[in-house]
């Protein structure tokens, strides 16, 4: 099972969208009460995970991680820190999700991952 194969298991599928495809305007149906902020990070061992999930604690941040230094080291420790978000994610309601075989993205629960959109 690749890297790829596993992530995919655990976070999901990321949307497809064909080429041509219109893309609906995303109307706001309740106003935000704080802005969100997106911080990106890059998950170099299993131990940047507690600092990720500091940010996420807050309920204020998108977080765009790259793993990929993580997953050229080890993919045993990869695996670990994808399960340690993915349990916290369940556990607090907030969403994770891959976006290639180098990036994953984490978001608190006010906001959801829309999966496998196609048109």
């Amino acid at each position: 099972m690749g890297l790829k194969d596993f992530m995919g298991k655990f976070l999901g599928k990321p949307a497809q969208i064909k080429r041509g495809a219109t893309i609906p305007e995303a109307k706001v149906t309740t106003p935000a009460t704080s802005k969100l902020k997106v911080l990106t990070a890059v998950v170099e061992k299993f131990q940047d995970t507690e600092r990720v999930l500091d940010y996420l604690r807050t309920g204020e941040y998108v977080l765009l991680l790259k793993v990929k230094a993580l997953k050229d080291k080890d993919v045993t420790e990869l695996k670990r820190a994808v399960n340690r978000l993915r349990t916290h994610c369940e556990a607090t309601g907030a969403d994770i999700a891959a976006l290639d075989d180098t990036w994953i993205v984490v978001v608190p629960a006010s906001i959801h991952i829309e999966r496998g959109v196609t048109k």
